[in-house]
Formats: structure tokens, C-alpha cells, sequence
């Protein structure tokens, strides 16, 4: 009896050990010290009850019983196997079906050209504690179906101290990059932070993009909203080099400028400026500015005939849209819809774009210049741009009378 009840309890506990080495190998397989101990003792155990019982066995083995039982164990090994190739054809070519209208559970477009430009292997190296795993590892994984280039490397934070002082994390949830030797480490909050720093490691070159400062343009660190720091941000988080320019200042654009920011200027530009900006442009730079309509007595005319004398007129008014008003907002604010299909900037833009207090553009007619208009207001009479500021205040005081009343 006694006998019956040990060789009982240690079949038991060599199932138990078989079984928990076998579930943490799939949902733990960090712990691999874990396992093999574990593993290491149920065979022992198993040599040992397989050595006791030896005589038993030998005479099991000639019975029919045992014949039937081992045609069966083939007969589900062979479906094993089949399911097993199975599974492992469906892992390795994976699909991947997002039921969700915002498209939730898929990367950006953006996201697939930057993967698309991998020429070799990047390793996304997660470091994070073991219970928040699933939270990072669901948007990860997205990079990792949609290039094979992606390998992914999941380590636990509080049983690997020393990984973790050696790539110097300092909170949970950092995917640490490597590509082609270089480093860059995000902590992965959203699809944004990362594709932004697989850019860091793509790109050869820093791009230097400059601001002009002394006209009071667009605070770049006011966080409200006529403030830029929500702009800036995302700049220097793309990896773009900002720095301000002082052009009364300075004796030129620097020559490593890319681009030159000129945010809603509120005082005029010297001639002296203007012939800087001037310059740079006949070399080929790039100018990204953003005209409001001007109430004031500034006079940006030095500015205007700048950007026409490079191909864009700029009338100032403001653009009125009549649709605005039905859909809730004021004639001030322009809701745009009519998006240009081809270009690369707005060919998947969707909804409707806010643009208040908007200055009219239109071309230039310059030789050898070609055009590109990425956005529009509604055609006229829906919208129109209105060059008599004082028609548009009393405009705007009749309608609120009127929703008042």
C-alpha cells in the first residue's frame, strides 16, 4: 500500500515537473535557467521510476494492450506533427486583418515606406517588466509582420539587472534599436516615437531647418493656441536640427540651412533681410512660411513681392467660406475638404482641414516655376477672399448677434 502511494506521488510529481517546464518554455521562455532545472530533474525522476519498475515493463510491452496503445500514440503523433507544420507554415506566412474603421491594429503609411527602406536587419531590443509585456509587444509586432527585416527581442527588466545598467534604461517599456551599428532607444508610447527613431537611423545626413526670429513670429514655447511648442516638438522629434536665425544678425542664410521657417510674422522685414532671403532662394533653398491676413498697418510689401518675384502671389485678405457657417464654425474659418490627390503630401489625407484667418494665395505666373496647390476652400460663391477688413468685422458682429438671438 505504501509502496502503491510513493510510486503514485512520484508519477505526480514528474507530470507536474514535465508539464511546468513544458508551459514556461512557451509563455516564459526567458527563464530558461527555470526550465532547464526543471526539466533536468523530471527525467531523473523518470530515469528513476523507469528503472523500478522495469520488470513490469518488459512484461507490458509483450501484451496486445500495449500494442494498441503504441498504433495510437503514432497515429496522434503523426497528427501532432501535421498541425504542427501547420502552425508553423501559418507563422511564417502570417496575415494580418484589421476589422477597425480608424485602422487601430495597422502602422501608418509613413511607417511601411520608412520599413520598406530597410536593406538590412533592425533589432527591436524591449526592455520592460514581464506583466506589461502584451501592452508594447501589440504594436511592435505590427513593425515586425510588415517587414521580415524586423527581429524582435523581448528582456524582462527585473531579472536582467545588468542588461538593463549596461543600455542604460531608465523606464519600462524602451525598445532600444539597432541598424547597421548604430543605437537609438524610444520608450515605445506610440507608433510616432518609433517610426521617428527609425528614421534617426536611416537618416545619413541631419537636416537643419531655421526659423526666423526679431519679427514676432510664432513663440516657439508658448503652449497655447497661437503658441509653436506643440510644432517644435514634433520637429525635434522627426530628428530635424532647429535652430533660430537672426538675419540682421547674421550676413547670410548659413549654407547648411535646408529650410527656413517664416511662422505668422506680426513686424515687417528690413530690405537688408529680404535681400538674405532673396539670395538663399536663388540658390536653390527652401522657404515654408505662413501668411495671416495683415489688420494692422505693417507693411510686409517687401515680403509679398519676395515670394512673387519665386512664383506665389499673396493678396491680403481674408478668406471668407459661406459653408462654415452651416456646419457650426464662423465664415473666418475656412473648413477645408478638396485636397490634392497625386501630391505625396496630401494624396491620403482625409476629413476636413480648420484654416482660420487665412490670407488668399495664387500664382505667380513665373517662367520655368511649377506649381503645386496641395489645399483649397470651397469654390466660389461658397468661399471667396475678402479684401475689406472692415465689411468682414461687421460680418462677424451680425452673426453672433444672431446666434445670440
Amino acid at each position: 500500500m505504501t509502496g502503491g502511494f510513493l510510486q503514485g506521488l512520484w508519477w505526480t510529481i514528474w507530470f507536474g515537473l514535465t508539464i511546468t517546464s513544458a508551459v514556461m518554455r512557451i509563455v516564459a521562455p526567458e527563464y530558461s535557467e527555470f526550465i532547464l532545472g526543471t526539466f533536468s530533474v523530471s527525467l531523473v525522476i523518470l530515469s528513476g521510476l523507469l528503472f523500478n519498475n522495469r520488470k513490469s515493463i518488459a512484461n507490458f510491452v509483450k501484451t496486445s494492450l500495449f500494442k494498441n496503445l503504441l498504433n495510437n500514440s503514432i497515429t496522434v503523433f503523426l497528427v501532432v506533427c501535421i498541425l504542427g507544420m501547420v502552425n508553423y507554415l501559418a507563422f511564417k506566412n502570417d496575415a494580418h486583418i484589421d476589422l477597425t474603421g480608424q485602422g487601430v491594429h495597422t502602422l501608418s503609411d509613413q511607417s511601411k515606406v520608412i520599413l520598406n527602406d530597410l536593406d538590412e536587419k533592425i533589432e527591436f531590443k524591449l526592455f520592460a517588466r514581464r506583466v506589461s509585456w502584451d501592452k508594447y509587444l501589440n504594436l511592435i509586432n505590427l513593425y515586425k509582420f510588415y517587414s521580415k527585416k524586423v527581429k524582435v527581442n523581448v528582456i524582462d527588466i527585473d531579472t536582467n539587472p545588468s542588461l538593463v545598467q549596461l543600455n542604460n534604461i531608465k523606464q519600462d517599456g524602451t525598445v532600444v534599436m539597432i541598424y547597421k551599428g548604430a543605437r537609438a532607444a524610444v520608450v515605445a508610447k506610440d507608433e510616432l516615437s518609433i517610426t521617428n527613431s527609425i528614421i534617426k537611423l536611416l537618416r545619413k545626413n541631419k537636416i537643419n531647418v531655421y526659423y526666423t526670429v526679431g519679427h514676432n513670429e510664432v513663440d516657439r514655447a508658448l503652449r497655447d493656441q497661437n503658441g509653436g511648442s506643440f510644432l517644435f516638438s514634433k520637429i525635434l522629434a522627426a530628428n530635424y536640427a532647429l535652430r533660430p536665425l537672426d538675419l540682421l544678425k547674421m550676413s547670410d542664410v548659413p549654407n547648411d540651412a535646408n529650410i527656413v521657417l517664416v511662422l505668422g510674422p506680426q513686424a515687417g522685414f528690413l530690405d537688408l533681410e529680404i535681400e538674405k532671403l532673396d539670395r538663399y532662394l536663388s540658390k536653390g533653398g527652401t522657404i515654408f512660411s505662413t501668411i495671416a491676413p495683415n489688420f494692422s498697418k505693417v507693411s510686409f510689401e517687401n515680403f509679398y513681392k519676395l515670394l512673387e518675384k519665386h512664383g506665389v502671389k499673396v493678396t491680403n485678405s481674408i478668406v471668407l467660406d459661406r459653408l462654415s457657417t452651416v456646419q457650426g464654425s464662423q465664415a473666418t474659418i475656412p473648413i477645408i475638404t478638396l485636397f490634392n490627390p497625386e501630391h505625396s503630401v496630401t494624396k491620403k489625407f482625409k476629413g476636413k482641414v480648420l484654416m482660420p484667418l487665412s490670407s488668399a494665395l495664387s500664382e505667380a505666373k513665373k517662367q520655368n516655376i511649377k506649381y503645386s496647390v496641395l489645399a483649397k476652400s470651397n469654390n466660389f460663391p461658397g468661399s471667396w477672399a475678402e479684401t475689406n477688413f472692415q465689411e468682414v468685422q461687421l460680418m462677424t458682429i451680425r452673426t453672433s448677434k444672431d446666434r445670440f438671438i
